[in-house]
């Protein structure tokens, strides 16, 4: 069935209903939670916080000037938990076996085991790092902790010093070299001059002797070989048959041809050596150089531009490719063009040497050229210093790790507080699924959704007296307990002071509305399966009815386990089934007051009963086989109209809807059907069973009576139990005692 929203109200009733299924679950919930607590191993921590400052003057200077300066430890905090620290740890402080195997096995299995338990993080905003391990052993949390920061420490002040200090070694060696081999040739200058005699060094023979200094000829010649290599493998790519178009024929012919590329070709080579002599007095960054390296972007572009306006179009990759290679190869052969004009440039400066100029240029170009290498592995040195200095962290340990005293796992706090949260939200869950589950319905709102029908009364369980039972004050005779607790269920008779009379009062309000509004006079009383007290309530409304001064017929149409005049003690026969087959008369198949005065029921109780004239029976009648096909037929019909013209209201007592048809054969002859469900047991599934049978019969069920209702349906358990008695009563009475 659809449900609506849930209010507050709901959700407290509903856990109050279930409030059993709520405090089992509950307990089970917390149960659990104390069990898993209480059982678990507890877990230490122990954490250490150690400073670690690197000494990097560039970053201490940062700091001053600026006011940050804390370094990233995300380095430190890595080799901090590495294996290899962890490796060591455990060689400290556990006992390992002499065998190297399974000493090294040992080692690794149990570092592995520890790199689960050590958490390493950076205090936020400082140079501090704090070690966290847990144990179940609080002592040894303590250890593990401290033993990895000192472990650390000496790995940090030993190991990083001794790697970078063979660097210096190293550097140091070179700069011996390179130093030895500077002093030789410095030697040999001073000899040369010597020996030679000091010859005349003119402003043009000292341009020529400084750029025969400064530029290095064999690098340019080691460079021209292998572009002329690269120029060669260019062209065989280009000619292989197959693979390209004709791009490099093309294009060969048009360098000789197109006199626009040739001057653009020639301006790009003068470009370029231009460029060459003026690094010889520049750097890159002088704007001369800048300025030269612009005219030389500039005619590329337009070189290339021209090639491709020459080639035509490129729609292809294969075709994009070839343009490539073909550029590669035009700017290598231009590149080899340059090499061969600076190094014939530089040969014919020096043929206007001297043989002893260009001796010494050349004693004095190795000089130079070690004295550069010289000076480079100096400053490579000084690096290195730089970079110890920087490696080499300042640690100092801010707290120690001390022996925990409290566990940090469990955390009996918040996992007690957590149990019984989840218990709580788990019981809910509970308290709503056994009330989703449970067939029957859960309060009247459940029946009006579902049932889209008005519920006109709730009426509780009835309490029997079962003094007055075993006394046999109910009846006229001495009878076994089992008939007098039959008969004790004409509440409204026997106890009309109780909260279920009242809320038969109740019901009768209701349908007497009902009938004022649309002027019904039959209402037919069933249910969806026998027992729901359906014959119980159509007894006592009628009774009600009668002492309200209406004149009221209770029509035995159960004719197939019929009660009405069991519980009066009056004659099965002639009833109904007697008038439906024509063999009696309306009067003789009515029991009226006379004989119901003279039935089973004490007479004490029948003459305190007000209104008892206006109440008459119209029991079943003789048992027959063709009882659907008689209450179906035209005869009942008339039966019932007939009979609304003698009494104000008639009140027919009908099997359960389900189990027969009879229901079915009535619900159009009738005005309106009361639908009885027992509260406590009706499944929703038959409930919507019974009207649809009701329905498309063709009757019309003015709405439905909730029998057994609980405490949480309608009025509180003792207003249902008659704790409010009428004053005269005997419970009052013993009230006032």
């Amino acid at each position: 069935m659809d449900r609506e929203e849930l209010s507050f109200s709901d959700f407290v009733r509903i856990v109050v209903k279930r409030k059993i299924t709520f405090i089992v679950t509950f307990l089970v919930i917390f149960a659990a939670d104390l069990y898993y607590t209480n059982t678990r191993v507890p877990i230490y921590e122990a954490s250490v916080s150690v400073k670690i400052e690197k000494m990097d003057p560039a970053e201490a200077e940062k700091s001053v000037w600026y006011g940050y300066g804390v370094a990233d430890l995300s380095t430190e905090i890595e080799v901090l938990k590495s294996l290899s620290i962890l490796r060591k740890t455990v060689e400290r402080i556990d006992k390992l076996p002499d065998d190297p195997v399974e000493r090294e096995r040992q080692v690794y299995v149990k570092a592995l085991a520890l790199s689960g338990s050590v958490k390493v993080s950076q205090i936020s905003n400082t140079a501090i790092v704090t070690v966290d391990v847990q144990s179940s052993d609080p002592r040894k949390a303590a250890l593990i902790a401290n033993t990895i920061v000192e472990v650390y420490s000496e790995e940090n002040t030993e190991g990083r010093k001794t790697g970078l200090k063979k660097i210096l070694e190293y550097y140091e060696r070179q700069i011996d070299k390179f130093r030895s081999d500077l002093s030789e040739k410095e030697t040999e200058l001073q000899k040369f001059k010597q020996n030679e005699r000091i010859f005349v060094v003119t402003p043009e023979s000292k341009l020529v002797l400084d750029r025969m200094t400064i530029d290095r000829t064999l690098a340019f010649e080691s460079e021209m070989i292998a572009l002329e290599k690269e120029v060669e493998k260019l062209k065989k790519v280009l000619l292989a048959e197959g693979r390209y178009g004709d791009l490099a024929k093309n294009m060969g012919k048009a360098e000789e041809n197109d006199f626009v590329m040739a001057g653009m070709k020639r301006r790009l080579l003068e470009l370029d050596f231009a460029k060459f002599m003026l690094l010889i007095d520049y750097t890159e960054e002088h704007p001369s150089v800048k300025e030269q390296e612009k005219l030389i972007k500039d005619v590329k572009a337009a070189l290339v531009a021209r090639i491709k306006d020459i080639s035509g179009p490129f729609g292809d990759a294969r075709r994009e490719e070839e343009l490539s290679v073909y550029l590669k190869y035009l700017f290598s052969k231009m590149r080899m063009e340059i090499l061969y004009r600076i190094l014939n440039k530089y040969y014919e400066e020096l043929g206007s040497l001297s043989p002893d100029q260009r001796k010494y240029a050349e004693i004095k170009r190795e000089i130079d050229g070690l004295l550069t290498t010289y000076n480079e592995f100096q400053a490579k040195k000084e690096e290195a210093k730089i970079s110890i200095f920087k490696q080499l962290a300042n640690i100092s340990v801010v707290s120690a790790a001390t022996e925990p005293k409290d566990p940090v796992k469990p955390n009996k706090r918040l996992n007690y507080t957590v149990g019984v949260i989840m218990g709580l939200i788990l019981a809910v869950v509970a308290a709503f699924m056994a009330e989703n589950m449970d067939p029957a319905i859960s309060g009247i709102q459940d029946v009006e959704r579902g049932l889209k029908l008005p519920v006109l009364g709730c009426v509780p369980r009835f309490v029997t007296d079962k003094k007055a039972i075993s006394r046999g004050d109910y009846t006229r005779n001495k009878e076994p307990e089992s008939s007098s607790k039959e008969l004790a269920s004409l509440v409204t008779l026997f106890q009309p002071w109780s909260s279920y009379s009242d809320s038969v009062k109740g019901l009768r309000t209701q349908i007497s509305n009902i009938a004022e509004r649309t002027r019904f006079r039959s209402f037919l009383i069933t249910s969806a399966e026998k027992d729901e007290g359906s014959s119980t309530i159509a007894m006592n409304l009628s009774l009600s009815f009668s002492q309200a001064g209406k004149k009221t017929l209770l029509i035995g149409a159960n004719m197939r386990q019929p009660a009405i005049h069991k519980m009066f003690g009056i004659r099965r026969a002639p009833g109904l089934s007697n008038l439906l087959i024509g063999e009696k008369g309306y009067e003789e198949c009515v029991a009226g007051s006379t004989e119901i005065l003279t039935g089973r029921i004490n007479i004490d109780y029948l003459l305190a009963v007000p209104g008892l004239d206006n109440f008459s029976i119209m029991p079943s009648g003789i048992p027959l086989s063709t009882i659907s096909e008689l209450l179906d037929s035209d005869r009942m019909k008339t039966i019932l109209e007939e009979l609304k013209k003698r009494y104000d209201i008639l009140i027919l007592d009908a099997p359960p809807a389900l189990p027969v048809p009879d229901v079915a054969s009535l619900a159009d002859k009738v005005d309106a059907v009361i639908l009885v469900i027992d509260a406590s047991k009706t499944p929703r599934t038959h409930m919507e069973s019974a009207k649809a049978i009701i329905e498309s019969s063709g009757g019309k069920i003015a709405g439905v009576v909730l029998n057994k209702a609980r405490n949480n349906l309608r009025l509180s358990e003792r207003l249902m139990q008659g704790k409010y008695p009428y004053a005269g009563t005997r419970s009052a009475e013993r009230k006032k005692s």
